[in-house]
């Protein structure tokens, strides 16, 4: 198995199917003007996918994930950060191996 993807130039339909499908999802922010670390956002999720498809330095991953902590299991992790304005935004998306094995193969990613 391939440990990551690359995802299509216009990323809409998919991170949308896996938000559907997903298992976990949520935002965050990165102000460094207020701290060096990831904080919580205010933001939905809806308003931080509109900002990153608007964005076109938005970087997109497709990464499987091995569970390490007790209670979480291997999964395969969609996510994005902004990079075009004062705070940087993260959209993460968990989906289960069986999902995200089907959305490789329906959009015929290919491996980075």
């Amino acid at each position: 198995m391939k440990k990551s993807y690359i995802l299509p130039k216009n990323p809409e339909q998919l991170i949308r199917e896996c938000l559907e499908l997903s298992s976990k999802s949520w935002v965050d922010q990165l102000d460094c003007s207020v701290s060096c670390a990831r904080q919580k956002t205010n933001l939905t999720i809806e308003e931080v996918l509109k900002i990153a498809l608007e964005d076109k330095r938005t970087m997109w991953s497709f990464i499987y994930r091995k569970g390490w902590l007790r209670d979480e299991i291997d999964h395969w992790e969609v996510s994005c950060r902004t990079t075009s304005g004062k705070i940087d935004y993260f959209l993460w998306i968990c989906i289960d191996l069986a999902v995200g094995n089907a959305i490789i193969e329906k959009y015929k990613l290919k491996p980075y």
